[in-house]
């Protein structure tokens, strides 16, 4: 937030002015105030809980699954047919932005924004890209019907009403806009023996209790996986859209 200033404001003291700088300072270094757990570090949100950390073991992680997943796509940032000058892109979850930022060096003259809930992006950017700390089960703040495409990934684990993102992703988009949203299934499959034949192995214990932590918090990590949280994953994002 900006605060105007008026240099001829006869009501602004020095008392008045070093008030400000003091809040703003403790806003940003309770910003910056992670919990550490265990030896990792997690974001301090006062709106909202996330299961990962936030330290640079989790972000080396997270901009390698960007790399295998733009991979998988066939060496692709995204799927969706947004035409060749979208005017303003959405990043919902950005993480470390290294989407984000792929992004702004391949559309140059896109505005590209990214909101996360950890201020862990780089400072050195693409002067297209912005990023916000940012809250998304929050009410939205964009300007409706300004962006053309809002991108959101793997975020599992996070949202406590997936139709209620969907909705402020729809209003903020422009007639004809799009929305992409990557999900996976956070199973770990094996094609070894002692792993696909054994259903006490530790690969599958993780994913169980995992998935059983995120239910008891009421943040399903089954929206990407195949039976009825994927088929109601596609009816959310359909019935926003008619």
């Amino acid at each position: 937030m900006q605060i105007p200033y008026d240099e001829h404001d006869e009501d602004d003291s020095p008392l008045d002015y070093e008030s400000l700088i003091s809040s703003t300072t403790s806003l940003a270094e309770s910003i910056l105030d992670y919990r550490n757990i265990h030896g990792r570090t997690f974001q301090s949100s006062k709106t909202t809980e996330y299961w990962g950390p936030n330290d640079d073991k989790q972000n080396n992680g997270l901009d390698i699954a960007h790399h295998f997943i733009t991979m998988l796509l066939g060496d692709r940032l995204f799927e969706a047919p947004i035409g060749k000058t979208p005017s303003k892109i959405l990043d919902v979850g950005t993480g470390t932005g290294i989407w984000a930022i792929d992004m702004a060096d391949a559309y140059p003259c896109t505005e590209i924004i990214g909101i996360d809930i950890s201020p862990v992006q780089p400072s050195w950017v693409p002067p297209n890209c912005t990023f916000h700390v940012d809250d998304a089960q929050l009410e939205w703040t964009f300007t409706p019907e300004s962006i053309d495409f809002v991108h959101i990934r793997a975020l599992y684990g996070s949202i406590s009403d997936w139709n209620k993102l969907y909705d402020q992703a729809y209003k903020t988009m422009t007639p004809g806009g799009w929305i992409e949203d990557f999900e996976m299934n956070i199973t770990l499959y094996s094609d070894l023996p002692e792993i696909k034949n054994d259903p006490s192995h530790i690969f599958k214990q993780w994913a169980t209790v995992f998935l059983e932590a995120l239910d008891r918090i009421g943040k399903t990590g089954r929206i990407g996986m195949d039976g009825n949280a994927a088929r109601s994953f596609r009816l959310w994002i359909q019935f926003q859209g008619n």
